[in-house]
């Protein structure tokens, strides 16, 4: 009955928003007596910087003087109205298709104009809408500005004053507000969902968990499709400058298909003759004075171009496109950045989430359903998922896949150890169904340790070496995960005598040191396997097994001298963690700001601090504090793991801050392991427990409902800004373009 409320409830304001608030615009066009498009715009003249083109459209000329006047007289101005049409003078120039105006107006009597908003004109009608945001209630002109380079085409053939807005229902907003709606009603304090087991067994919930992953597969396949069939290389130059070629991994793949260390690029003569050439003074010169191309953010060694990110992405996925492809196109097609991007991507929100499911399995066994789904929207919003999804550049693929690799090696470790079924409260006999393959036997009957897990986790782990090095650092956490297992294997390699049969039943957990001799090389070959022929990769291209190419990059500065000043730290942190959002009059209501350092570092604009764009992170680590949180977690064992956790994020922050500036996708070094590391506490609290009172967990599950819906409006803010100037942007932009 109560959700049935809740449903009745949600589909009313759905309605009182979609026909009140999203179409004010209409209704107070009417209360204005809004006239209608087909009554014709009203008289204006041009400004000297517009021409009229015979095709109807207007030609910037003279950009000081481009604009539109026309009288309001002096009526009550509440919205005008751009009229959209017109062509070149031929009709065959290009238009543009996003126009940046603003609007002026000028009172009665006055000589001043006053500004009364911006606003961008694009391909949707709603667009086409400007409000009145002044004080000049009514003006006697109104003015409206081209903000557009000379010789821009725009397809501007006039105004009208205070038109009628049209009633629109958009099906994709209200959908829109139909998830949110969906999603609230799912997590209300007394929802079913909460007091629903989770059973990892259950075919039910198992359905439930693909068919949640089913449209990240949808979105990944779409996108590879799209950029496979559409793919057109990226590589921008202008003369005196630096050439931006994003097509990186597509070279290195080129590179270890023809089996020679560099990337196979023109070289200026200038810059290989420099005595060096990473100083940015050199570089300029040689820049000014037509030498080129230089590749900005590749390595340059020895006269040869080089990438200095992981060359596993292009080993697993580039390499293979290109080598598939020249079986029916001569050379081979090198493979779209954003299609791998996808392929990664979608491969880490699955592998993340089966991650974290095992780890509440694991450390929260009395966790709810509804906890777990709660903490898995939780770990997607807080690891920055969001930015992975709209940055698709070849400077995301190496976290990409560093992300994938590591939260695939945890999910392996975890499941390496097998505990005996328990059957109607007692452990019933192992099973064929149990996977036992490849377990050693402990000496306690209940247990086995899966060797090929355990060295496919390694492997994984590993293999991130060959991708973004800080993610090896995730390796620490077998000392956690297999904490029992390490402290009984170092009791059997003590041991010289195998085990009687009451040693074996007195300890509770131990390992014979035949097992101990087999565990460790399972842990630790498939990591050399890896890192062995990683060095000798870097040994051949740069003379040395430990230098990667950093110090080698054309960037900012000469990497060899620059010393990073480490009274930046303090302040880097601070903007990693809580650089607050700021607002902007303009949709979509917030900015990327620049983040002021006392001294010179690297720094680019963010949109916010990690706990300030997603709060649950900062409201699940607080619970940890609480002892009816925290007990629980320490009788699992879980609080070795989550002060693991917690230390590998503090100390990648700081190790990411010092060495790479700000930059927001340096935050995904650290954000999946605090991510994680919320998880725990949020399952444990928001899950059913007859120890708290029902009134302080509803009251606990609204307030992270709370951090958690803002939590995702910032994901989706921050996916808007970085789409800005695309149709997708612009036509979210129009639900709100006349408000």
């Amino acid at each position: 009955m109560a959700k049935s409320k809740s449903v009745w409830a949600a589909l009313a304001l759905i309605v009182l928003l979609e026909c009140c608030l999203f179409n004010m615009p209409h209704w107070r066009s009417l209360a204005t007596g809004g006239a209608s498009a087909d009554q014709g715009p009203a008289p204006a003249c041009l400004g000297p910087g517009l021409v009229r083109l015979p095709g109807g459209a207007l030609k910037v000329s003279d950009p000081t003087q481009a604009w539109i006047e026309t009288s309001s007289k002096t009526q009550p101005l509440e919205y005008l109205q751009v009229l959209q049409g017109g062509a070149g003078a031929n009709g065959s120039e290009r238009m543009l298709e996003r126009v940046h105006v603003r609007l002026d107006l000028r009172a009665p009597g006055g000589q001043a104009w006053t500004p009364a908003g911006t606003a961008t004109l694009s391909s949707s009608p709603s667009s086409d809408y400007l409000r009145n945001r002044s004080n000049v209630a009514q003006p006697a002109q109104a003015r409206l500005w081209i903000s557009e380079a000379r010789g821009s085409l725009v397809a501007v053939s006039g105004l009208i004053v205070n038109p009628r807005v049209p009633f629109a229902l958009r099906p994709a907003r209200i959908g829109l507000m139909a998830l949110v709606a969906a999603l609230v009603i799912a997590f209300l304090p007394n929802s079913r969902l909460w007091r629903i087991h989770l059973d990892t067994g259950s075919r039910l919930q198992r359905l439930a968990f693909w068919l949640a992953m089913a449209p990240v597969g949808l979105w990944a396949s779409w996108t590879v499709v799209i950029q496979i069939g559409g793919f057109v290389p990226g590589d921008f130059h202008e003369p005196g400058s630096y050439t931006y070629d994003f097509n990186q991994y597509g070279h290195l793949a080129d590179t270890i298909l023809a089996g020679r260390p560099w990337l196979d690029l023109p070289v200026a003569q200038g810059l290989a003759q420099a005595p060096n050439p990473y100083s940015v003074a050199v570089r300029e010169r040689l820049l000014a004075s037509g030498q080129g191309p230089i590749y900005w953010d590749y390595a340059f060694y020895q006269g040869h171009w080089y990438s200095y990110f992981g060359p596993l992405p292009a080993l697993l996925l580039f390499a293979p496109y290109r080598a598939l492809t020249s079986l029916f196109v001569p050379g081979g097609l090198m493979l779209p950045t954003p299609a791998a991007a996808a392929i990664l991507v979608a491969g880490f929100t699955l592998t993340g989430s089966l991650l974290l499911v095992r780890l509440i399995r694991r450390y929260v066994p009395g966790a709810s359903l509804g906890a777990c789904a709660f903490a898995l929207l939780t770990f997607l919003t807080g690891s920055q998922l969001t930015y992975l999804l709209y940055r698709d550049d070849f400077y995301a693929i190496p976290f990409d896949a560093s992300i994938l690799l590591s939260t695939l090696g945890l999910w392996l470790w975890l499941g390496a150890r097998r505990v005996r079924p328990v059957s109607g409260g007692r452990t019933r006999p192992w099973r064929a169904e149990d996977n036992l393959e490849g377990c050693l036997a402990l000496t306690a009957q209940e247990v086995r340790l899966s060797l090929p897990r355990l060295a496919a986790g390694s492997l994984a782990i590993g293999a991130t070496l060959g991708c973004r090095q800080t993610f090896i650092a995730w390796g620490l956490l077998a000392l956690p995960i297999f904490a029992p297992e390490i402290k009984a294997m170092s009791k059997g390699l003590r041991r010289t005598n195998p085990l009687s049969a009451s040693q074996r039943t007195d300890d509770p957990l131990t390992i014979e040191p035949a097992f101990s001799a087999a565990i460790l090389p399972a842990a630790l070959l498939p990591v050399v396997l890896v890192a062995l022929p990683l060095l000798a990769y870097n040994a051949w291209r740069f003379g040395s097994p430990l230098d990667f190419g950093n110090r080698h990059q054309i960037t900012v500065v000469d990497l060899n001298r620059y010393r990073p000043p480490l009274s930046n730290l303090p302040w880097l942190v601070f903007y990693y963690l809580f650089q607050p959002l700021t607002g902007s009059q303009a949709f979509p209501y917030v900015q990327r700001f620049p983040a002021p350092l006392p001294v010179w570092q690297y720094a680019e604009p963010g949109l916010g601090g990690l706990f300030a764009l997603t709060p649950i992170l900062a409201l699940a680590l607080a619970l940890l504090a609480f002892r009816r949180v925290r007990e629980p977690l320490e009788e699992t064992f879980a609080v070795p793991l989550l002060e693991v956790l917690l230390g590998l994020s503090a100390a990648l922050l700081a190790f990411t801050a010092y060495m790479g500036g700000l930059n927001p996708r340096y935050m995904l070094d650290f954000s999946c392991l605090l991510a994680l590391a919320a998880g725990l506490p949020l399952a444990q609290a928001l899950g059913h427990d007859a120890r708290r009172p029902g009134r302080e967990r509803r009251v606990l599950r609204l307030i992270a409902l709370a951090c958690l819906l803002f939590g995702l409006l910032t994901c989706v803010l921050s996916c808007l800004t970085a789409l800005e100037g695309q149709p997708l942007f612009d036509q979210v932009a129009s639900w709100f373009a006349a408000f």
